[in-house]
């Protein structure tokens, strides 16, 4: 896990942008190659890592892992989780002057066919979330015990809202993510009916909500 030292562009603080790949190197060369050094004046630390723990890969633990770490650095105080096949536009760094505690943006994401510059399919708020560090660290990161894909995004949202932490769905494509198809693979497993299941759980009084102050560790 590393996260970049922060270089000097000025008197505003740095963004940590967290992402991660589970399967190809390759793919966190491209993200870095495509993210900025500085965006509207912010320098950006990027936060990334390929090794996992466990037998599958899972999201939400991988994801609290770089989280925590960019909350232990101290000097970023707004915190971008996003997804390694995402690309930004100056539009959404713009956009994420407005983050503060209680308040955090989840853009509309659109997926393009890079080759054809053709959107595919737009889809809502889920995988990247732009969020202040004391709100993710009261929310105790994401549901570790969710694991492979599906839902435990929207479970995190949801979450925050329900601790009045407001989201900001934000139009215009700020955020595109490379299409590509559905991967098949022991590491890419879909479990959103099992997790899905934990989100029932909870709201039925038979799981606790996520309150685990080991998350990411």
């Amino acid at each position: 896990m590393t996260m970049n030292q922060s270089r000097s562009y000025g008197a505003k603080t740095p963004i940590a942008v967290c992402f991660s790949s589970y399967s190809l190197p390759i793919e966190l060369k491209a993200f870095l190659d495509a993210l900025p050094g500085s965006a509207n004046g912010h320098p950006l630390s990027p936060v990334t890592s390929t090794k996992y723990s466990g037998d599958i890969f899972n999201p939400a633990r991988a994801a609290n892992a770089l989280i925590r770490e960019a909350c232990s650095q101290g000097a970023c105080d707004v915190i971008v989780k996003t997804d390694v096949d995402c690309r930004f536009t100056d539009a959404f760094w713009i956009a994420i002057e407005r983050v503060k505690e209680g308040f955090a943006i989840a853009p509309i994401i659109g997926f393009y066919d890079r080759n054809r510059n053709v959107c595919i399919r737009r889809t809502g708020p889920s995988g990247t979330v732009a969020m202040h560090k004391a709100d993710w660290m009261s929310l105790y990161g994401y549901d570790e015990r969710m694991s492979g894909h599906g839902h435990e995004d929207g479970a995190f949202l949801d979450r925050a809202r329900n601790h009045k932490i407001i989201i900001e769905r934000t139009e215009g494509n700020l955020v595109t993510h490379t299409w590509h198809p559905r991967r098949i693979s022991p590491w890419y497993p879909r479990r959103r009916k099992e997790n899905i299941r934990i989100t029932q759980a909870i709201e039925q009084g038979k799981m606790c909500e996520w309150n685990n102050q080991e998350w990411g560790l």
